[in-house]
């Protein structure tokens, strides 16, 4: 049993392509096969491990994210932004916990804005299929493929669908 904390290394453990597949797996290695050894695990993060010294990048702190809304209620929900009210009351009676978390991050609202200003219904339609020739790419570029910010929006409008919320009023 490894300590906790504890990874496992060595040269041969489980990887060894040059010999051949013992057939009694059950059985303890030949005396000739190479130990593994146990490293305790690293205290220092990775960039230090890496050899970075300034690393780009801020914590993100979830105790720092506000809560945007007064109250977490329908009505707070369609007060905190009125530019599509129709939508916005569809969406704050069907899809509250998802647009509450939307609204509380900067980069949620900024992807979900373009989109809902754009006519698309999802970052995957407003990045892959633009009507306009740039949909929401920037956007989306600058808070990341692979975001929290472009999967709550991509929640969020796979709700607005199956609530068959409507598209923005323009």
């Amino acid at each position: 049993m490894l300590a906790a904390g504890a990874l496992l290394v060595g040269a041969g453990v489980g990887c060894n392509t040059d010999r051949a597949a013992p057939t009694d797996l059950a059985s303890d290695p030949p005396a000739s096969a190479p130990v593994a050894e146990v490293k305790q695990a690293s205290t220092t993060d990775i960039f230090t491990t890496l050899g970075i010294t300034k690393p780009k990048y801020s914590e993100f702190l979830y105790s720092s994210v506000k809560d945007p809304w007064t109250a977490n209620t329908a009505a707070a929900c369609n007060a905190y932004d009125t530019r599509y009210p129709t939508l916005r009351s569809c969406i704050c009676s069907n899809c509250m916990n998802l647009i509450h978390q939307c609204d509380a991050l900067a980069g949620c609202k900024e992807i979900f804005q373009c989109a809902l200003d754009k006519g698309c219904r999802t970052p995957n339609a407003c990045y892959l299929a633009p009507t306009d020739g740039t949909g929401c790419i920037a956007q989306i570029d600058k808070w990341g493929t692979g975001s929290v910010s472009t999967a709550l929006t991509q929640e969020l409008g796979a709700c607005m669908t199956t609530a068959n919320c409507p598209t923005a009023e323009m």
